[in-house]
Protein backbone atom coordinates (compact mmCIF):
# COMPACT_ATOMS: atom_id res chain seq x y z
CA UNK A 1 0.00 0.00 0.00
CA UNK A 2 1.37 3.47 -1.25
CA UNK A 3 0.50 6.18 1.18
CA UNK A 4 0.91 10.01 -0.30
CA UNK A 5 2.46 11.55 2.96
CA UNK A 6 2.58 15.20 1.20
CA UNK A 7 -0.96 16.48 -0.37
CA UNK A 8 -1.74 18.32 -3.51
CA UNK A 9 -3.96 20.62 -3.77
CA UNK A 10 -6.35 18.75 -4.12
CA UNK A 11 -6.68 17.56 -0.69
CA UNK A 12 -7.93 19.37 2.20
CA UNK A 13 -5.30 21.11 5.28
CA UNK A 14 -6.65 18.87 7.76
CA UNK A 15 -6.07 15.90 5.45
CA UNK A 16 -2.71 16.84 4.61
CA UNK A 17 -1.95 18.02 8.54
CA UNK A 18 -3.00 14.26 9.76
CA UNK A 19 -0.81 12.34 6.77
CA UNK A 20 2.42 14.59 7.66
CA UNK A 21 1.82 13.79 11.74
CA UNK A 22 0.98 10.33 11.24
CA UNK A 23 3.76 9.64 8.90
CA UNK A 24 6.37 11.67 11.86
CA UNK A 25 5.10 9.29 14.37
CA UNK A 26 6.22 6.28 12.28
CA UNK A 27 9.24 7.74 11.29
CA UNK A 28 10.54 8.76 15.19
CA UNK A 29 9.64 5.45 16.64
CA UNK A 30 11.86 3.51 14.49
CA UNK A 31 14.08 1.17 16.26
CA UNK A 32 16.97 -0.07 14.00
CA UNK A 33 17.40 -4.15 14.15
CA UNK A 34 20.67 -3.87 14.35
CA UNK A 35 20.91 -2.34 17.39
CA UNK A 36 18.46 -4.01 19.25
CA UNK A 37 20.30 -7.04 18.57
CA UNK A 38 24.10 -5.59 19.40
CA UNK A 39 22.09 -3.85 22.47
CA UNK A 40 19.78 -6.41 23.82
CA UNK A 41 22.36 -9.33 24.74
CA UNK A 42 20.85 -12.21 27.19
CA UNK A 43 17.95 -9.79 28.40
CA UNK A 44 16.28 -9.48 24.47
CA UNK A 45 15.55 -13.48 24.87
CA UNK A 46 15.90 -16.19 22.35
CA UNK A 47 12.91 -16.16 20.17
CA UNK A 48 13.12 -12.47 20.05
CA UNK A 49 16.99 -12.74 18.78
CA UNK A 50 15.84 -15.29 16.08
CA UNK A 51 12.89 -13.51 14.52
CA UNK A 52 14.60 -10.31 14.53
CA UNK A 53 17.58 -12.33 12.72
CA UNK A 54 15.19 -13.95 10.09
CA UNK A 55 13.60 -10.60 9.82
CA UNK A 56 16.78 -9.13 8.13
CA UNK A 57 17.60 -12.80 6.66
CA UNK A 58 14.63 -11.78 4.43
CA UNK A 59 15.63 -8.59 4.02
CA UNK A 60 18.43 -9.47 2.32
CA UNK A 61 17.42 -12.25 0.20
CA UNK A 62 15.46 -9.40 -1.09
CA UNK A 63 18.27 -7.88 -2.73
CA UNK A 64 20.99 -9.89 -2.97
CA UNK A 65 18.28 -12.72 -4.94
CA UNK A 66 15.26 -11.04 -5.98
CA UNK A 67 17.30 -7.52 -6.69
CA UNK A 68 14.94 -5.59 -4.98
CA UNK A 69 16.18 -2.03 -3.70
CA UNK A 70 19.20 -2.09 -1.50
CA UNK A 71 18.59 0.39 1.52
CA UNK A 72 17.45 0.83 4.75
CA UNK A 73 13.77 0.37 4.29
CA UNK A 74 12.56 -3.01 6.54
CA UNK A 75 15.68 -3.03 8.64
CA UNK A 76 14.37 -1.17 11.24
CA UNK A 77 10.76 -2.07 13.82
CA UNK A 78 7.99 0.44 14.64
CA UNK A 79 5.55 -0.57 17.81
CA UNK A 80 2.67 1.51 17.62
CA UNK A 81 0.60 -0.13 20.28
CA UNK A 82 -2.11 -1.31 17.55
CA UNK A 83 -2.57 -4.07 14.56
CA UNK A 84 -3.34 -1.18 12.21
CA UNK A 85 -1.24 1.08 10.36
CA UNK A 86 -3.78 3.39 8.84
CA UNK A 87 -7.18 3.14 7.16
CA UNK A 88 -8.00 3.21 3.63
CA UNK A 89 -11.20 4.48 2.07
CA UNK A 90 -11.95 3.48 -1.46
CA UNK A 91 -14.88 4.39 -3.33
CA UNK A 92 -16.95 4.19 -6.22
CA UNK A 93 -19.78 5.63 -7.92
CA UNK A 94 -23.14 3.96 -7.39
CA UNK A 95 -23.44 2.36 -10.96
CA UNK A 96 -19.57 2.23 -11.86
CA UNK A 97 -16.74 -0.06 -10.96
CA UNK A 98 -14.37 2.86 -12.17
CA UNK A 99 -12.59 4.27 -8.42
CA UNK A 100 -12.60 7.61 -7.41
CA UNK A 101 -9.28 9.33 -7.72
CA UNK A 102 -7.09 11.52 -5.18
CA UNK A 103 -3.87 12.88 -5.99
CA UNK A 104 -1.38 13.44 -4.20
CA UNK A 105 2.55 14.56 -4.67
CA UNK A 106 4.92 11.89 -5.21
CA UNK A 107 2.25 9.14 -5.62
CA UNK A 108 0.25 11.13 -8.14
CA UNK A 109 -3.30 9.62 -8.33
CA UNK A 110 -4.64 6.32 -6.03
CA UNK A 111 -7.63 5.23 -5.45
CA UNK A 112 -8.14 5.13 -1.97
CA UNK A 113 -6.92 7.71 0.51
CA UNK A 114 -5.06 6.80 3.47
CA UNK A 115 -5.45 7.92 7.11
CA UNK A 116 -3.40 7.00 10.68
CA UNK A 117 -7.05 7.76 12.39
CA UNK A 118 -10.09 5.42 12.57
CA UNK A 119 -12.33 8.05 13.19
CA UNK A 120 -11.14 10.48 10.77
CA UNK A 121 -11.65 7.65 8.05
CA UNK A 122 -14.99 6.96 9.33
CA UNK A 123 -15.99 10.56 8.99
CA UNK A 124 -14.65 11.11 5.46
CA UNK A 125 -16.22 7.59 4.29
CA UNK A 126 -19.72 8.62 5.79
CA UNK A 127 -19.40 11.80 4.14
CA UNK A 128 -18.80 9.87 0.65
CA UNK A 129 -21.80 7.58 1.63
CA UNK A 130 -23.69 10.47 1.69
CA UNK A 131 -23.12 11.80 -1.76
CA UNK A 132 -24.25 8.37 -2.97
CA UNK A 133 -20.86 6.59 -3.56
CA UNK A 134 -20.52 3.22 -3.11
CA UNK A 135 -17.70 3.59 -0.11
CA UNK A 136 -15.43 0.50 1.28
CA UNK A 137 -13.32 1.21 4.43
CA UNK A 138 -10.71 -1.03 5.16
CA UNK A 139 -7.54 -0.94 7.43
CA UNK A 140 -3.86 -1.62 6.68
CA UNK A 141 -1.04 -3.12 8.07
CA UNK A 142 1.72 -1.18 6.18
CA UNK A 143 2.34 1.42 3.65
CA UNK A 144 5.57 2.46 1.47
CA UNK A 145 6.71 5.84 1.19
CA UNK A 146 8.09 4.71 -2.04
CA UNK A 147 11.61 5.31 -0.74
CA UNK A 148 11.55 8.77 0.15
CA UNK A 149 11.96 7.56 3.46
CA UNK A 150 13.04 4.33 5.16
CA UNK A 151 10.41 2.48 6.13
CA UNK A 152 9.82 -0.06 9.02
CA UNK A 153 8.69 -3.51 9.53
CA UNK A 154 5.58 -2.96 12.48
CA UNK A 155 5.94 -5.12 15.69
CA UNK A 156 2.79 -7.04 15.13
CA UNK A 157 4.32 -8.16 11.77
CA UNK A 158 7.47 -10.19 13.70
CA UNK A 159 4.59 -12.21 14.45
CA UNK A 160 3.60 -13.55 11.81
CA UNK A 161 4.64 -16.91 10.05
CA UNK A 162 7.93 -16.11 8.50
CA UNK A 163 6.87 -16.18 4.85
CA UNK A 164 4.17 -13.99 5.08
CA UNK A 165 7.05 -11.44 6.30
CA UNK A 166 8.92 -12.26 3.96
CA UNK A 167 6.13 -11.75 0.99
CA UNK A 168 4.83 -8.17 2.90
CA UNK A 169 8.36 -6.91 2.25
CA UNK A 170 9.02 -8.06 -1.15
CA UNK A 171 5.57 -6.71 -1.60
CA UNK A 172 6.51 -3.60 -0.23
CA UNK A 173 10.31 -3.02 -1.91
CA UNK A 174 8.77 -3.73 -5.51
CA UNK A 175 6.77 -0.30 -4.84
CA UNK A 176 10.09 1.14 -4.99
CA UNK A 177 11.58 -0.72 -7.72
CA UNK A 178 8.78 0.41 -10.19
CA UNK A 179 5.97 2.75 -9.41
CA UNK A 180 3.85 4.98 -12.22
CA UNK A 181 1.92 7.57 -10.41
CA UNK A 182 -1.75 7.50 -11.51
CA UNK A 183 -2.34 3.77 -12.79
CA UNK A 184 -3.06 1.57 -8.95
CA UNK A 185 -4.17 -1.36 -10.90
CA UNK A 186 -0.39 -1.81 -12.13
CA UNK A 187 1.28 -0.81 -9.12
CA UNK A 188 -0.42 -3.21 -7.16
CA UNK A 189 -0.95 -5.99 -9.48
CA UNK A 190 3.12 -5.80 -10.36
CA UNK A 191 3.75 -5.81 -6.32
CA UNK A 192 1.87 -8.29 -6.06
CA UNK A 193 3.48 -10.39 -8.81
CA UNK A 194 6.83 -9.69 -7.48
CA UNK A 195 5.69 -10.96 -3.50
CA UNK A 196 4.25 -14.17 -5.18
CA UNK A 197 7.38 -14.66 -7.95
CA UNK A 198 10.05 -14.13 -4.84
CA UNK A 199 7.91 -15.84 -2.32
CA UNK A 200 8.21 -18.99 -4.48
CA UNK A 201 12.05 -18.31 -4.38
CA UNK A 202 11.97 -17.53 -0.38
CA UNK A 203 10.10 -21.35 0.04
CA UNK A 204 13.13 -22.93 -1.52
CA UNK A 205 14.83 -21.91 1.33
CA UNK A 206 12.02 -22.39 4.27
CA UNK A 207 10.60 -25.89 2.62
CA UNK A 208 8.49 -26.04 6.02
CA UNK A 209 6.60 -23.54 5.08
CA UNK A 210 5.48 -24.06 1.22
CA UNK A 211 2.47 -26.10 2.19
CA UNK A 212 1.36 -23.71 4.49
CA UNK A 213 1.67 -21.05 1.93
CA UNK A 214 0.54 -23.20 -1.24
CA UNK A 215 -2.62 -23.41 0.87
CA UNK A 216 -3.29 -20.04 1.44
CA UNK A 217 -2.71 -19.29 -2.85
CA UNK A 218 -5.16 -21.84 -3.18
CA UNK A 219 -7.94 -19.62 -0.77
CA UNK A 220 -6.98 -16.45 -2.78
CA UNK A 221 -6.94 -17.74 -5.83
CA UNK A 222 -10.79 -19.18 -5.35
CA UNK A 223 -11.57 -15.68 -3.75
CA UNK A 224 -10.49 -13.66 -6.56
CA UNK A 225 -11.86 -15.59 -9.17
CA UNK A 226 -14.96 -15.67 -7.09
CA UNK A 227 -14.74 -11.50 -6.81
CA UNK A 228 -13.06 -10.85 -10.76
CA UNK A 229 -16.09 -13.08 -12.23
CA UNK A 230 -18.79 -10.80 -10.14
CA UNK A 231 -16.94 -8.01 -11.20
CA UNK A 232 -17.63 -9.22 -15.18
CA UNK A 233 -21.22 -9.32 -14.43
CA UNK A 234 -21.28 -5.76 -13.27
CA UNK A 235 -19.03 -4.45 -16.00
CA UNK A 236 -21.61 -5.80 -18.37
CA UNK A 237 -24.86 -4.48 -16.55
CA UNK A 238 -23.42 -0.96 -16.16
CA UNK A 239 -22.18 -0.84 -20.02
CA UNK A 240 -26.06 -2.24 -21.00
CA UNK A 241 -28.67 0.23 -22.06
CA UNK A 242 -30.75 0.12 -19.10
CA UNK A 243 -32.69 2.38 -16.79
CA UNK A 244 -31.11 3.06 -13.64
CA UNK A 245 -33.41 0.90 -11.09
CA UNK A 246 -33.04 -2.18 -13.43
CA UNK A 247 -29.11 -1.89 -13.08
CA UNK A 248 -29.44 -0.92 -9.44
CA UNK A 249 -31.91 -3.98 -9.11
CA UNK A 250 -29.47 -6.70 -11.26
CA UNK A 251 -26.63 -5.47 -9.60
CA UNK A 252 -28.10 -6.07 -6.22
CA UNK A 253 -29.13 -9.81 -7.32
CA UNK A 254 -25.02 -10.03 -8.54
CA UNK A 255 -24.14 -9.18 -5.33
CA UNK A 256 -26.18 -11.21 -3.47
CA UNK A 257 -25.34 -14.43 -4.98
CA UNK A 258 -21.69 -13.83 -5.18
CA UNK A 259 -21.95 -13.73 -1.18
CA UNK A 260 -24.43 -16.55 -0.72
CA UNK A 261 -22.44 -18.93 -3.12
CA UNK A 262 -19.29 -18.36 -0.87
CA UNK A 263 -20.85 -19.08 2.48
CA UNK A 264 -23.00 -21.93 0.86
CA UNK A 265 -19.95 -22.98 -0.22
CA UNK A 266 -18.07 -22.73 2.68
CA UNK A 267 -20.08 -23.97 5.02
CA UNK A 268 -20.62 -27.31 3.28
CA UNK A 269 -17.31 -27.78 2.90
CA UNK A 270 -15.71 -26.46 5.89
CA UNK A 271 -12.80 -28.62 5.12
CA UNK A 272 -11.53 -27.16 2.29
CA UNK A 273 -12.17 -23.65 3.97
CA UNK A 274 -10.34 -23.76 7.06
CA UNK A 275 -9.77 -20.02 6.89
CA UNK A 276 -13.63 -19.41 5.97
CA UNK A 277 -14.30 -17.42 9.56
CA UNK A 278 -11.60 -14.95 7.65
CA UNK A 279 -13.49 -14.79 4.23
CA UNK A 280 -16.76 -14.53 5.70
CA UNK A 281 -16.01 -11.98 7.37
CA UNK A 282 -15.61 -10.24 4.08
CA UNK A 283 -18.22 -11.92 2.42
CA UNK A 284 -21.13 -11.68 5.26
CA UNK A 285 -21.64 -7.77 5.23
CA UNK A 286 -23.01 -5.83 2.22
CA UNK A 287 -20.92 -5.77 -0.90
CA UNK A 288 -20.86 -3.05 -2.93
CA UNK A 289 -19.04 -1.77 -6.43
CA UNK A 290 -16.26 -0.52 -3.93
CA UNK A 291 -15.29 -3.65 -2.29
CA UNK A 292 -15.27 -5.63 -5.39
CA UNK A 293 -13.05 -2.75 -7.11
CA UNK A 294 -10.47 -2.34 -4.35
CA UNK A 295 -9.72 -6.37 -4.91
CA UNK A 296 -9.46 -6.26 -8.71
CA UNK A 297 -6.33 -3.75 -8.02
CA UNK A 298 -4.24 -6.15 -6.91
CA UNK A 299 -4.96 -8.73 -8.95
CA UNK A 300 -5.83 -7.02 -12.17
CA UNK A 301 -2.80 -7.77 -13.93
CA UNK A 302 -0.60 -9.96 -12.44
CA UNK A 303 -0.69 -13.30 -14.25
CA UNK A 304 1.12 -11.37 -17.23
CA UNK A 305 3.82 -9.88 -14.84
CA UNK A 306 4.34 -12.81 -13.09
CA UNK A 307 4.77 -14.93 -16.34
CA UNK A 308 7.42 -12.44 -17.43
CA UNK A 309 8.68 -12.10 -14.00
CA UNK A 310 9.61 -15.66 -14.48
CA UNK A 311 10.65 -15.57 -18.41
CA UNK A 312 12.93 -12.34 -18.04
CA UNK A 313 13.21 -11.27 -14.57
CA UNK A 314 13.37 -8.17 -12.18
CA UNK A 315 15.27 -5.70 -14.10
CA UNK A 316 13.85 -6.01 -17.60
CA UNK A 317 10.03 -6.41 -16.33
CA UNK A 318 10.82 -3.18 -14.60
CA UNK A 319 12.36 -1.77 -17.67
CA UNK A 320 9.30 -2.82 -19.92
CA UNK A 321 6.83 -1.20 -17.54
CA UNK A 322 8.82 2.08 -17.60
CA UNK A 323 8.46 2.35 -21.14
CA UNK A 324 4.90 1.85 -20.72
CA UNK A 325 4.87 4.59 -18.75
CA UNK A 326 4.98 7.20 -21.89
CA UNK A 327 1.76 5.19 -23.49
CA UNK A 328 -1.71 6.24 -23.27
CA UNK A 329 -3.70 4.87 -20.52
CA UNK A 330 -5.63 2.90 -23.59
CA UNK A 331 -2.50 1.71 -24.42
CA UNK A 332 -1.26 0.32 -21.48
CA UNK A 333 -3.78 -1.26 -20.99
CA UNK A 334 -4.02 -3.42 -24.08
CA UNK A 335 -0.42 -4.43 -23.80
CA UNK A 336 -0.90 -5.85 -20.07
CA UNK A 337 -4.16 -7.56 -21.12
CA UNK A 338 -1.92 -9.05 -24.04
CA UNK A 339 0.48 -10.26 -21.77
CA UNK A 340 -2.38 -11.70 -19.60
CA UNK A 341 -4.00 -13.49 -22.47
CA UNK A 342 0.03 -15.11 -23.13
CA UNK A 343 0.69 -16.32 -19.51
CA UNK A 344 -0.08 -19.62 -18.87
CA UNK A 345 -3.25 -20.57 -16.94
CA UNK A 346 -1.74 -20.30 -13.09
CA UNK A 347 -1.20 -23.49 -11.09
CA UNK A 348 -2.47 -22.62 -7.80
CA UNK A 349 -1.03 -26.05 -6.20
CA UNK A 350 2.36 -24.74 -7.31
CA UNK A 351 1.49 -21.05 -6.74
CA UNK A 352 3.12 -19.74 -3.63
CA UNK A 353 0.59 -17.34 -2.76
CA UNK A 354 -0.16 -13.96 -2.14
CA UNK A 355 -0.20 -12.72 1.41
CA UNK A 356 1.00 -9.69 3.16
CA UNK A 357 -1.57 -9.86 6.42
CA UNK A 358 -1.36 -12.11 9.14
CA UNK A 359 -2.26 -15.78 8.91
CA UNK A 360 -6.15 -15.96 7.86
CA UNK A 361 -6.67 -12.32 6.65
CA UNK A 362 -5.44 -12.44 2.99
CA UNK A 363 -5.62 -8.63 2.35
CA UNK A 364 -9.11 -8.75 3.28
CA UNK A 365 -7.88 -6.25 5.96
CA UNK A 366 -4.59 -5.03 5.72
CA UNK A 367 -4.97 -3.82 2.01
CA UNK A 368 -8.59 -2.14 2.61
CA UNK A 369 -11.22 -5.27 1.06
Amino acid sequence: MVLGLVAGSCASLRYYGQAVRGGAAVLVKRQPIERILQSGGDSLGAERRRVLEEALRIREFASRELGLPRNDSYRSVVDLGREEVTWLVTATPELSLEPVEWCFLFAGCVTYRGYFSHRAAERFAAALADDGYDVALGSATSYSTLGWFADPIFEPQLSWPRWQLAALVFHELAHQAFYLPGDTALNESFATAVEEWGLDRWLREDPESRGAARRAAQLEADFVARVLAARSELDAVYAASLPPERKRERKRRILERLSAAYLEDATSSSDDYPEGPVYRAWFDRPLNNAHIAAVADYSLWVPGLLARLELLGLDAVVAELEDLGSFTQEQRDARLTAWNEEAAPRDAESAPGSIDAPAGSVRLTSEAR
